[in-house]
């Protein structure tokens, strides 16, 4: 009887774990890649081309096609330099932290495009003009030389001091309104660019493990960004603001006054 009970439980054994074997290996994690290309208008007519991802996980490695590795933030290149670069075959390496330094390798393809495949207009702020004098709430306002409307709107700043908040006036008006914080301190610079996004995910292939044991579960997004040429803007205080905080400040001063005078008066009791 207990011969027959052990052949039982050793036939059991022996399936599951033939089935266990037999099944695909499952990922443990799941994480997304995001590829952003942005074409820039420039000051002058010109246009440069740039690429950006997002922070990757901590013992993960993004390779280029061009050897190149670690987290992007690249500006300034032609679209051929682009292009030479960064079309082409992708490696995602991952070291694992146990077993220890066991590495996996994953690769995706970024196929070619053209940029005039993907939106052949350009956009062009209307308001306000580069180099002006704003309020801290003003609209920013752009179209396209050819009068497309695309569905997607994007807008980039940056400065140097405070924060800014934008809100998107209701589709299709390209039209943003924007709320500036210069947090107490004095007139700011803020340039600005506006335009639209092409999603790329269709010249994007599926992530596939090459090597290593599966732990991760990738995949990658990727759009194209496409910028007007920058606006420079001087952001100052609203006028009633800085009248509210004179008439702050000459109280704070005028209490400090009526401070000293009554200890010079207890003194000389």
């Amino acid at each position: 009887m207990n011969s027959t009970r052990i052949a039982a439980y050793l036939c059991l054994s022996l399936g599951l774990l033939t089935f266990a074997l037999s099944r695909p290996a499952q990922a443990q994690f799941r994480e997304t890649i995001s590829l952003d290309i942005t074409q820039r208008g420039e000051l002058g007519g010109g246009i440069s081309y740039g690429l950006q991802t997002i922070p990757l996980p901590f013992r993960t490695t993004l390779i280029a096609p061009d050897g190149t590795s670690g987290r992007f933030g690249i500006n300034g290149l032609t679209f051929s330099e682009l292009a030479s670069r960064f079309i082409g075959t992708w490696t995602i390496r991952e070291t694992s932290f146990s077993p220890p330094n066991q590495v996996s390798e994953h690769t995706f393809t970024l196929s070619p495009f053209e940029p005039s495949d993907l939106f052949n207009d350009t956009p062009v702020i209307t308001t306000p003009a580069d180099l002006s004098v704003v309020p801290t709430s003003f609209p920013l306002e752009w179209s396209y030389v050819g009068g497309a409307m695309p569905n997607s709107r994007l807008v980039s700043r940056s400065m140097p001091t405070g924060n800014s908040d934008v809100t998107f006036a209701p589709s299709p008006h390209n039209r943003v309104d924007f709320s500036v914080d210069l947090e107490g301190r004095g007139p700011t610079t803020l340039t600005v660019r506006a335009g639209t996004t092409v999603n790329l995910d269709s010249y994007l292939s599926p992530v596939t493990l090459i090597s290593g044991p599966v732990r991760t579960e990738y995949t990658v997004s990727s759009r194209f960004q496409l910028l007007s040429e920058p606006v420079r803007l001087t952001v100052v205080p609203e006028p009633h603001s800085m009248w509210l905080a004179a008439v702050g400040a000459a109280i704070l001063l005028g209490q400090a006054r009526r401070r000293a005078n009554i200890d010079r008066g207890s003194k000389r009791s």
